[in-house]
């Protein structure tokens, strides 16, 4: 389901440049916008193969890759991947500008890419992670394929930007208009999967009234930016994701 994207190589290869153990493949996106359709997935598999696998989507401008966050991963046996999504995050592709970012759709290009490369790996056990922006893409991309299905099976959403961002207050609205589908999603159980949501104690609950599909976890002292937190806060924060996915696992 939802596999629209054009692998442009044949196989993983190592993605030496960034010496952080990761392979890296690169995909073809949308043709109707050439200058746009690059996008690298890439992976650090788990010591031995479960078909578990979790596809992290970083923030916009998100610098460097969540060393950390894919070792812990790993240790709990699950192959780790994550996606740079052309013109989105922190790669550069001839003839683009750094972080020129149209719309939140964009990100759906990297989504796709992704599940692809984790179907073709044979993950069958598929868990999304969004971190801020990556994250209301996230929610928007499960909310506009949950019909057709996207192979997810539990979401994590990481410090969700379900707000209005003063970075956007010239977009001619388009933010507020994501913000609000996003939200009503989450609220109307129209995303298809089970999913947690991080929030800190000083950002309040993202959303208002109750939904057996949607799980609020309130992080004390953080900011919730997991993989830069300070240990305590981000060892909560992962018992907290571990659990939740068990429960999940064991419920179904």
């Amino acid at each position: 389901m939802i596999h629209e994207n054009r692998m442009s190589t044949a196989e993983w290869m190592p993605d030496d440049p960034m010496d952080h153990g990761y392979d890296m493949m690169i995909f073809d996106g949308d043709d109707e916008r050439p200058e746009r359709k690059k996008c690298k997935v890439m992976r650090k598999t788990a010591p031995e193969y479960s078909a578990k696998g979790l596809l992290y989507v970083p923030g916009m401008m998100e610098a460097g890759f969540p060393k950390d966050m894919a070792q812990m991963f790993n240790r709990h046996g699950y192959d780790f991947y994550t996606v740079d999504v052309s013109a989105m995050t922190r790669k550069k592709h001839p003839g683009e500008a750094r972080y020129e970012q149209r719309e939140l759709e964009d990100y759906f290009d990297g989504l796709r890419a992704g599940l692809e490369a984790m179907k073709n790996d044979g993950i069958s056990e598929i868990v999304l992670l969004g971190h801020a922006t990556g994250a209301l893409a996230a929610i928007l991309f499960l909310q506009a394929y949950a019909e057709e299905g996207t192979d997810v099976t539990a979401a994590v959403m990481n410090s969700p930007f379900l707000s209005y961002n003063k970075i956007y207050e010239n977009d001619g609205g388009e933010w507020k208009r994501a913000v609000a589908i996003a939200t009503k999603a989450l609220e109307q159980n129209k995303v298809g999967v089970p999913i947690l949501i991080l929030t800190s104690d000083n950002m309040g609950s993202p959303i208002k009234g109750n939904n057996d599909n949607v799980t609020i976890f309130t992080v004390y002292d953080g900011e919730v930016d997991v993989s830069l937190e300070q240990a305590d806060v981000k060892a909560v924060a992962y018992i907290e994701i571990f659990s939740w996915l068990q429960s999940k696992k064991t419920s179904h």
